[in-house]
């Protein structure tokens, strides 16, 4: 998680963005033989700052 949040920490400041607002481990579908991440269940998204999705997770 460190490296996720740094690399947001670092960023410049960045207009809204569609945050996922409900991530957790269900939430992440890994398929094909590349082990392709896809995002799923967006019931909750909404405008916002990209970090809002990484400080949830980080329980922040």
């Amino acid at each position: 998680m460190a490296p996720a949040w740094a690399a947001v920490a670092d960023a410049p400041a960045a207009a809204p963005v569609r945050c996922h607002d409900d991530l957790f481990g269900d939430s992440v579908v890994i398929t094909g033989p590349r082990a392709v991440r896809h995002l799923v269940d967006f019931t909750s998204a909404a405008a916002g700052p990209r970090e809002s999705d990484v400080a949830q997770i980080a329980g922040l």
